[in-house]
C-alpha cells in the first residue's frame, strides 16, 4: 500500500524523466495514464512478498538478501512495464527497451526502498529495546554506582551499574540507554565507546559482560 500511494502521487506531482510523454498510453488521462505505472508496480511487488516468498517459505531476509530480493523486485518489475508500455516493433528492441525501463525504475524506486529501511531499522532498535526491558535481560551487575563524562572528563550523569542496558555509539557521541523509574531512559554524551569500555572494565565487568552492553 505504501509503494502504491507514493508511486501514484510521486508520478503526478512530479512527471519524472518526461513520463507523460511515454509511448503506449497517450489516448487516456494523464492521471490514469501516470497512475497506471505505480499500479503496476504495486502489484508485481504484491506478487513478490505474498506469493513468491510465500512459495518459497521466505520468511525472514537478512539484508544481504534483502538488497537481492530488491534487485528481482526491479527486474520483474521492470519486465512487466516492457510487456504492457514499451514500443516493441522487433524482438531486437526488447532488450534496450528493458534496459531503460530497468533504469527508470530503479532511479523511481530508490526513494521508497530507502524509506523502507530506514523504517525497518527503527522498528527493529525500537523492538529490541522494548524486549531488553519488557524481560528485564540486562546483565545484572552490582548496585555500585558508576560516573559517566564526556570527552573532556567532565561528570555529566551517575547511576547505578545494574541500570545500564545498552550503549551505542553514533560518530563522536554515545547513547547510554538504562532504566529510571521504570522507564526506559537515554542519554547522549560527547565520548566513545572505547573510553566507557575501560570504565567498565576498571568497575570489575568482565569483558564478555561488556560486550553484551556495547
Amino acid at each position: 500500500m505504501f509503494i502504491l500511494v507514493f508511486s501514484v502521487l510521486f508520478l503526478n506531482l512530479f512527471v519524472p524523466f518526461n513520463i507523460n510523454n511515454w509511448p503506449g498510453s497517450s489516448k487516456v488521462p494523464k492521471f490514469i495514464q501516470l497512475s497506471s505505472y505505480g499500479v503496476l508496480g504495486a502489484l508485481s511487488i504484491a506478487i513478490t512478498q505474498f506469493l513468491i516468498r510465500r512459495w518459497f517459505n521466505i520468511e525472514q531476509l537478512l539484508l544481504k538478501q534483502f538488497l537481492i530480493f530488491i534487485g528481482f523486485e526491479l527486474f520483474f518489475i521492470s519486465v512487466l512495464l516492457t510487456v504492457f508500455y514499451g514500443e516493441i516493433y522487433e524482438f531486437k528492441h526488447v532488450f534496450s527497451e528493458f534496459v531503460l525501463t530497468l533504469k527508470y525504475t530503479f532511479l523511481i524506486a530508490l526513494i521508497p526502498y530507502s524509506l523502507v529501511l530506514l523504517i525497518l531499522s527503527l522498528l527493529q532498535s525500537n523492538s529490541k529495546l522494548k524486549e531488553l526491558v519488557k524481560s528485564k535481560n540486562k546483565v545484572v551487575l552490582a548496585n555500585e554506582m558508576i560516573n559517566f563524562s564526556d570527552d573532556k572528563g567532565n561528570v555529566k550523569f551517575t547511576m547505578p551499574l545494574g541500570d545500564l542496558l545498552y550503549l551505542e555509539s553514533t560518530d563522536n557521541y554515545v547513547y547510554i540507554y538504562h532504566i529510571s523509574n521504570n522507564e526506559l531512559k537515554k542519554e547522549l554524551l560527547r565520548n566513545s565507546l572505547k573510553n566507557f569500555f575501560s570504565l567498565l572494565f576498571k568497575k570489575g565487568v568482565s569483558s564478555k559482560k561488556v560486550s553484551l552492553l556495547l
